[in-house]
């Protein structure tokens, strides 16, 4: 059936998506598109922890899905290579060294990013467990995913920085990892606009 490109936003942040991923997705990606408009009656917190769900309804209809954030430009038609890239392997993301690219080298976490994620129906069990565990707590869904990368058996592909690199730190400095070519820029755009949350 191919890959599904999946990306969500809730309505507050619409113009993010309308602006970033969907005018790049439209150019460059060959595949399915589905982007989820989700209620405007949570906060942003919430609004993450609805992630993996969605990922999870697209994974019930689609073999392969690749997910982005709505803030996310894809640069070129390399988006398309994703399937060869990873291979044979039910999980793909990037693991972001925090000590280089924060410029803080007491900073030893190496963490994993969920802008840019890749799954096959073999993922289906992770994901299902990422969703419940999200919905319990009051932590983003990268903090429940790395934890629960840390708890199964599925080996993550570590997919390289160019496809989820980060345009700039909170304080709009680079990161301190170069990426010339890169194939998918996330802005972290709803960051910027979450204070309100």
């Amino acid at each position: 059936m191919g890959i599904c490109l999946v990306s969500y936003a809730t309505e507050r942040y619409k113009d993010i998506y309308e602006s970033k991923l969907k005018p790049s997705a439209g150019k460059y990606w060959r595949g399915a598109v589905s982007h989820i408009s989700v209620t405007d009656k949570c906060t942003w917190l919430k609004a993450t922890q609805l992630k993996p769900q969605i990922i999870l309804d697209a994974l019930m209809e689609h073999d392969t899905v690749l997910y982005l954030d709505s803030d996310a430009v894809i640069q070129d038609e390399r988006i398309n290579d994703i399937a060869g890239v990873v291979g044979d392997s039910p999980l793909a993301c990037v693991f972001l060294n925090r000590a280089h690219w924060y410029y803080n080298i007491s900073d030893t976490l190496i963490e994993p990013l969920t802008g840019t994620l890749y799954f096959t129906k073999e993922a289906i069990p992770f994901v299902r467990k990422w969703a419940e565990e999200s919905l319990k707590g009051n932590k983003p869904d990268g903090e429940v995913f790395a934890e629960c990368l840390l708890n199964t058996d599925i080996a993550a592909f570590q997919l390289p920085l160019k496809w989820a690199y980060i345009k700039d730190l909170p304080d709009g400095r680079k990161g301190g990892i170069p990426c010339h070519d890169p194939i998918v820029v996330h802005h972290q755009a709803s960051r910027t606009r979450r204070h309100n949350d």
